[in-house]
């Protein structure tokens, strides 16, 4: 009897791997041609563990996809408002009241890091979140 109940427990074991292993890849196409994966998404690579959000989905031709990855330290999305404090006067009309500009406010914005990669290395190396 225990030796059914540890074969039930090992077949179980075995077949929820295969499932999540199977739910984990990523396909860019389904076999009707439409693109599975979208803006926002996370994936993370699978040997490195980074996660990376899916900035755009360019289809380069009829089956050649390329997919704009964001940096894995740039969030999914700038919530509105984020760099002004509540009830402060707007930058500008503090600028124009003191008579001067801030030639460090542009300096301080850094350019968001995009990766770019192919269909076949995406459904290789990442997996959806």
């Amino acid at each position: 009897m225990t030796d059914e109940r540890q074969f039930l427990k090992m077949v179980r074991h075995e077949y929820k791997s295969r499932l999540l292993e199977a739910l984990s890849e990523v396909e860019i196409i389904d076999k009707q041609g439409n693109i599975l994966v979208s803006p926002d998404l996370k994936v993370r690579h699978k040997k490195s563990g980074y996660e990376y959000t899916i900035d755009d989905v360019v289809v380069t031709g009829d089956e050649d996809v390329e997919i704009v990855l964001r940096a894995p330290e740039d969030p999914r999305i700038d919530p509105p408002g984020s760099e002004e404090l509540l009830g402060a006067p707007p930058m500008e009309a503090e600028n124009a009241l003191l008579g001067e500009q801030d030639p460090a406010g542009d300096a301080d914005e850094e350019e968001e890091v995009l990766f770019v990669v192919n269909k076949e290395e995406f459904e290789k190396e990442y997996e959806v979140k």
